[in-house]
């Protein structure tokens, strides 16, 4: 049986960019679907909840990420798949 697993991604700043700290389990689901369904609505809250980071201040054209600034913003949810096995 596959279960669909959705992550929050914890995010640190570590002087130069934010790079990914953890990830947390914190729902899990027996449809994909269903799961990325509970992704992108807690996606989207966390999205208004942070901003966007430039620097110190919140601006409209930087983002933080796994790979420094960029033009696109890494995610705070992720569904993974997992197989249980009996």
């Amino acid at each position: 049986m596959t279960v669909y697993i959705v992550q929050e991604l914890h995010w640190e700043w570590n002087d130069e960019a934010f790079v990914l700290e953890r990830d947390t389990p914190i729902k899990a689901f027996e449809s994909r679907r269903d799961a990325e369904a509970f992704r992108d609505i807690r996606e989207a809250e966390a999205r208004r909840t942070w901003g966007i980071w430039r620097g110190n201040r919140r601006d409209n054209d930087q983002y933080f990420g796994e790979k420094g600034r960029a033009d696109r913003a890494d995610a705070f949810y992720e569904v993974i798949a997992m197989e249980l096995t009996p």
